[in-house]
């Protein structure tokens, strides 16, 4: 039981009163009562090692509290903090709120104007797409023709064998140029083959031009004008005979020109050789290599170069 410092003067200055005013004969008395209610030592160390644990438990309920309140201390900064920020970006905002609202009082004023003038851009776009249009269709047409109309040189290799002997054709001897260029330019090919029969057969090429563009309908217009030769494997050569219209160089005018593929039946291997039944029949001029001996089984090239000279600037089929 814990008895206060109070409470303690309070008793001490009784017994002080009591005592000065009793009769000395009850001194000894008294004496004797105060030495029996004193506390042994036993029980004061007992107090005393209780009053210190209390002690000790009462440090560590500080210790917690301090701690709490340290950390209080720094959410509180760091709200304090964040307040402080919130309220510069709310001046920051406050701030340019004029400059804002002059901005989008501008853009509300100029926005009109763009929009119409996006709109007059746009019509103006569209008329011009029209007028494209409009002006343009002569001209997708022209390359349309000019797509479709494309021209090659061809040549079947056959053999004669006399004046009243239809030509031999030789199986697999076939020569085709590449598209013809309307740039007056060359379309050229020069392929090997091997002569299957007898040696004293002269070799001789039969060309002629397949063709999707308007001319080569006569003399007048020809489809093209081609250039053949004929090389035996020791280097003799002979080749179509000069043309004075071009200056003495070996083009031959091909005057019809053929049709480039067939439906009949008949004419079914025309990529590989002569078209010979019907109106797709191809035309063609004969070459006769006579002054070149070849031997059966021996190897000779046939070259082939045709040339347009009817290409017109305006007309992409001529």
């Amino acid at each position: 039981m814990k008895v206060s410092r109070a409470a303690v003067a309070t008793v001490a200055a009784c017994l002080t009163v009591g005592l000065a005013g009793a009769p000395s004969a009850m001194a000894d008395t008294a004496e004797a009562n105060a030495a029996a209610s004193t506390p042994s030592t036993k029980t004061i160390n007992k107090r005393l090692n209780t009053a210190r644990k209390q002690l000790k438990s009462t440090r560590r309920s500080v210790s917690t509290a301090n701690r709490r309140i340290r950390k209080v201390t720094v959410d509180l900064g760091a709200v304090a903090k964040r307040l402080q920020t919130a309220e510069g970006g709310v001046n920051l905002l406050l701030g340019a709120a004029p400059q804002l609202i002059t901005a989008v009082q501008k853009l509300g004023a100029e926005v009109p104007p763009a929009l119409t003038a996006l709109k007059t851009g746009l019509e103006a776009a569209g008329a011009g797409l029209v007028a494209l249009k409009t002006g343009t269709e002569a001209g997708f047409a022209r390359v349309g023709t000019a797509l479709k109309s494309t021209e090659y040189g061809f040549g079947q290799v056959v053999l004669v064998t006399g004046a009243d002997t239809p030509p031999i054709a030789q199986p697999g001897s076939f020569v085709v140029t590449p598209d013809i260029p309307d740039a007056v330019q060359q379309a050229q090919t020069t392929q090997e083959f091997v002569k299957d029969g007898p040696g004293a057969a002269p070799v001789a090429v039969l060309y002629g031009v397949r063709s999707a563009e308007s001319d080569g309908t006569g003399a007048t217009l020809p489809a093209a004008h081609c250039r053949v030769t004929v090389t035996n494997q020791a280097g003799d050569q002979a080749t179509t005979a000069p043309n004075p219209t071009f200056g003495g160089q070996p083009f031959q005018p091909v005057a019809e020109k053929s049709a480039q593929t067939s439906t009949t039946p008949a004419n079914a291997g025309f990529p590989f050789g002569l078209k010979t039944s019907g109106a797709d029949a191809d035309k063609f001029n004969t070459f006769v290599a006579a002054t070149v001996p070849i031997g059966d089984g021996e190897t000779f090239r046939v070259g082939l170069s045709c040339v347009d000279i009817s290409a017109s600037a305006d007309d992409p089929s001529a």
